[in-house]
């Protein structure tokens, strides 16, 4: 999936982000508000985080999609949107999202 706006291209994740995440994760003031993002946030854990939503995202039954924000005059990755469903049997669906962005792109 590919979404793309005047400043920002939204899309699927790949390794070669990895040094970009850590840029951007690596932040006390970025960390601290992500559950599942621990400080310091190295590059082995920017890889296995690509690599997890890479294999998650080719799953039939996956109803989350995990998207890098790259900043297009950049070319870099700042930050990451997740859009999802949750539901089961016959409990209602349930939408959520949530994201995050490097400090030095927040405006």
């Amino acid at each position: 999936m590919i979404i793309k706006t005047e400043r920002l291209i939204l899309r699927s994740p790949r390794i070669s982000d990895a040094e970009d995440i850590v840029m951007n994760a690596n932040n006390i003031h970025v960390s601290k508000w992500l559950e599942l993002v621990s400080f310091p946030y190295y590059k082995k854990d920017a890889l296995s985080f690509i690599r997890y939503v890479i294999k998650s995202s080719k799953k039939r039954s996956n109803k989350n999609f995990d998207l890098a924000i790259e900043f297009k005059s950049e070319k870099k990755v700042i930050g990451f949107i997740n859009i999802g469903l949750d539901g089961h049997g016959k409990k209602p669906w349930i939408a959520g999202t949530g994201y995050w962005i490097g400090e030095h792109y927040w405006k």
